[in-house]
């Protein structure tokens, strides 16, 4: 009889047993399947950095501001902000040159002056109404943005060899230690690389074969993450850099390196300010405020002095440049300034496509700004129709160490710029 009890005893636990174990698992599971569900209901995954589209030369004169409103074909819905940081504080750009470029050259002028006054725009202050929440606290950007490394003395720095992504981590790191600056993650390094260099995105794709442009983040060793963008000089392109290139009719400071570049540069440092991280400001299709207005270009100038007519459409500072709309959010449209939505509907006319191309609808790339031939018949839309796969890491890994030849991310890596480098 006892022995009965014992043997029902045993069943009894060994059934309870693999109750509990099976209740652990299934709890797991569970676990598992709600966790993801939550990521699937994400409906929109950033774009690992973003680049800048070429254009065509298409010039077609509008006469109001490009409204968006949700509905249509090619109609954007409102920009909306998606929780994460941006560059709400005092910016310091630092401008580096990569390649044989002359100290002297209008390249550097011209940016360093722009980059120096771009702030004092009504252009720049439209960022001012985009904002980030930070532990339930909404702060807007009221910094402003200026040039620090204008009397810096090893800012061009040479190079060897293919660019990618990590020699500009490489690059940028050795800027800092070379000049004994610190890292400052409220900074933003625009590095600028001679045309005739060849540049591999870290998704295979080329600049000015596929992008002017393009601006991400990396670790620095300090653990400071460092805000950049990439762009080219096509003056120094073989054939004149052709989907890159100036977008007017004269370059406004003779510059058509310098002039060419301006709006690379406020294309990215409109992006980097209000979604550097790729997690802030972006539409339901993942494109950035600036991907939207790439290649529109408002009020253009009239020619008076020395200023040729469609080559201008804003005074920076006491220099005229062209340079693209932004967005004014969350649904107004692409403009030179929000007061444009507000004032008289009469505007100057624009420089920009003859179509808004379709778009994926979902991030998984990003975007420059893509070359096409200025005498073609059909003008070719300035987006690529489909976007190429990307890495599934969002923060680049930290270097153990700083090392020039230290190979990062694509596959093939060998730069040789730093170590030899020589201040005379």
């Amino acid at each position: 009889f006892l022995s009965t009890v014992d043997n029902h005893s045993n069943l009894c636990c060994n059934l309870l047993n693999f109750l509990m174990v099976f209740l652990s698992k299934s709890i797991t599971i569970l676990f598992l399947i709600l966790k993801i569900s939550e990521r699937c209901r994400t409906t929109v995954t950033p774009y690992r950095y973003h680049k800048m589209f070429p254009g065509n030369d298409s010039r077609v004169p509008t006469a109001s501001p490009s409204v968006y409103s949700s509905g249509g074909s090619g109609i954007r819905n409102a920009i909306t902000y998606n929780g994460g940081p941006l560059l709400v504080r005092n910016i310091k750009i630092h401008n580096i040159f990569i390649g044989s470029f002359n100290v002297n050259t209008s390249t550097i002028r011209v940016l360093d002056y722009f980059a120096n006054n771009i702030a004092s725009t009504d252009w720049y202050n439209v960022m001012k109404l985009y904002y980030q929440i930070v532990d339930n606290v909404k702060t807007s950007v009221v910094g402003t943005a200026n040039l620090v490394n204008a009397n810096v003395r090893h800012r061009i720095l040479p190079y060897n060899g293919t660019l990618n992504e990590d020699a500009v981590h490489t690059l940028i790191s050795y800027y800092i230690e070379l000049n004994n600056l610190s890292p400052d993650e409220d900074a933003i390094y625009a590095v600028i690389f001679r045309g005739d260099y060849t540049y591999v995105a870290p998704d295979s794709s080329t600049w000015l074969g596929a992008w002017c442009g393009y601006h991400y983040y990396y670790e620095h060793d300090s653990g400071a993450l460092l805000k950049f963008f990439v762009a080219g000089d096509p003056s120094t392109a073989p054939g004149g850099g052709i989907g890159c290139h100036f977008a007017g009719d004269v370059p406004p400071n003779n510059s058509p390196g310098g002039d060419a570049i301006a709006t690379i540069f406020a294309h990215e440092l409109i992006e980097i300010v209000t979604d550097w991280k790729s997690d802030a400001w972006f539409f339901s299709n993942g494109y950035e405020n600036a991907d939207e207005c790439a290649w529109q270009f408002d009020n253009i100038l009239p020619a008076t002095g020395t200023l040729a007519a469609n080559s201008a459409n804003i005074l920076v500072g006491k220099k005229y440049f062209l340079i693209q709309n932004t967005f004014v959010p969350p649904n107004l449209g692409c403009a030179m300034s929000a007061g444009a939505f507000t004032s008289s509907p009469s505007r100057k006319p624009s420089l920009r496509p003859t179509s808004i191309p379709t778009v994926a609808t979902t991030k998984t790339s990003s975007k420059p700004i893509t070359p096409a031939s200025i005498n073609s018949a059909s003008k070719p839309s300035f987006l690529p129709t489909s976007f190429p796969s990307i890495f599934s890491t969002i923060l680049p890994t930290k270097k153990a160490s700083f090392n020039p030849t230290t190979t990062m991310k694509p596959t093939t890596r060998n730069p040789t710029c730093c170590p030899t480098y020589n201040p005379t």
